[in-house]
């Protein structure tokens, strides 16, 4: 068996390559890079010839090592050293911050949700959450962690325009100023998708229909409180595929990364990678 870690080396207060030189002393052919800039580690991964590509950092290294093996013919398994500040995915695979779980030899197949040639494992979205993303500061969100996202929410919800989109999706066309799709319940403190799971093929789509800033704040608290699949303004549907479009560009984000704007094709690659848990 041989192993190849991706590491960000600014990840957990800049420890993350003593980590990673520790655990690999463990393995019999271990192999450690550090990544230089972003999309680095989705080239590492798309190349590694190892049987198991290893994720050491936050949610943004996990995406790039998962868009680099969703095109690796290799098919590596993937294991995750959680060391970033939310660690949406390992949480919710029950990774502890800093664990080894790679070590063992049980896997998981996951899901890999595609927003146009862009994979995602958690969330994607289109609009609101996106232009939120895009306002996080990165010297904010290096000082104070999470907390950066509430002031780009209250930026987003107060200055951000929101523009109509129109989703066609089982054979129908729905219509609103927002959508999120999920592939786990959970996206950080939000408790989207009670009902999403990472195995079923499926993704979960929510499309919010109204834009004033009353209902927006009605939202994030059905949101928080996991209520808001009761909303009478609030579709929700199970998908294997979508295109997503709107009248001018519309931000679009993959695990909480911008990746471009509308139009945007998503569809489901149905347990596309293998996670050692």
């Amino acid at each position: 068996m041989s192993y190849l870690f991706i590491v960000n080396p600014f990840a957990g207060k800049r420890r993350a390559l003593n980590v990673a030189n520790t655990l690999a002393r463990e393995l019999p052919r271990a192999t450690i890079t550090a990544t230089q800039g972003p999309k680095d580690a989705v080239k590492l991964a798309q190349q590694a010839t190892q049987n198991v590509v290893i994720a050491v950092g936050g949610d943004g290294t996990v995406n790039e090592v998962i868009n680099g093996l969703v095109h690796n013919t290799n098919k590596p398994s993937l294991g995750i050293v959680p060391l970033g500040t939310a660690n949406l995915l390992a949480k919710y695979l029950g990774i502890e911050t800093g664990s080894a779980r790679f070590m063992n030899s049980t896997t998981k197949a996951l899901d890999v949700g595609m927003l146009n040639n862009r994979a995602f494992v958690v969330a994607g979205g289109v609009g609101f959450d996106a232009d939120m993303f895009a306002r996080v500061r990165p010297g904010i969100k290096k000082l104070f962690g999470q907390l950066a996202y509430p002031v780009s929410l209250f930026e987003t919800l107060f200055l951000n325009d929101l523009t109509l989109l129109t989703i066609q999706a089982n054979g129908n066309t729905y219509q609103g100023y927002y959508c999120i799709l999920c592939n786990i319940p959970h996206y950080g403190m939000l408790q989207i998708a009670k009902d999403a799971s990472i195995d079923d093929g499926l993704l979960d789509l929510f499309v919010f229909t109204r834009k004033e800033i009353a209902q927006q704040l009605r939202y994030l608290v059905g949101m928080v409180t996991g209520t808001h699949q009761s909303f009478a303004d609030v579709i929700h549907v199970k998908i294997e595929q979508a295109e997503i479009n709107a009248q001018q560009p519309v931000l679009a984000h993959a695990d909480a990364e911008v990746i471009g704007t509308t139009p945007i094709a998503v569809r489901v690659l149905k347990q596309a990678i293998n996670v050692l848990v």
